[in-house]
């Protein structure tokens, strides 16, 4: 069954057929066990965000045969709860199908030259989490 259309039946396309999709996305997802990389970071003022989000942007494809998902976006969450009131602003999100893709993924000259160029010198905090995927 090709990967698009177990994502499609997952997200909800095809009515009925939803549920076994979602149950076979979900068999597949525990199986792999996935591991999240979340990187969240709040800029000095004036730094360049845009230049930033694309640079992580061609880190996260350049490196695609270790990471296997990738997203990014911006806080906007109405609860107002902030790290010790240190305002993340911005999510960058890479899964890999395991710790040894992250583990190979960390110490890559890619990434490295990602957090020396981009992040050291524009990054006032950051908080770095990451997490064994469990689907319920």
């Amino acid at each position: 069954m090709p990967r698009s259309w177990v994502c499609a039946v997952a997200a909800g396309v095809g009515g009925a057929l939803a549920v076994g999709g979602l149950a076979l996305l979900r068999a597949r997802r525990s199986a792999a066990r996935h591991v999240r990389h979340i990187v969240l970071f709040r800029f000095k003022p004036g730094a360049p965000v845009e230049e930033i989000s694309a640079a992580f942007d061609a880190v996260a494809t350049d490196l695609s045969s270790l990471v296997c998902g990738y997203e990014r976006g911006v806080q906007n969450s109405p609860e107002g709860l902030h790290n010790g009131g240190v305002a993340l602003t911005h999510a960058f999100t890479l899964t890999f199908a395991n710790e040894q893709d992250r583990d190979a993924y960390l110490p890559h000259p890619r990434h490295q030259h990602f957090v020396e160029t981009y992040a050291k010198p524009h990054v006032e905090s950051v908080c770095v989490f990451d997490y064994e995927v469990t689907v319920p």
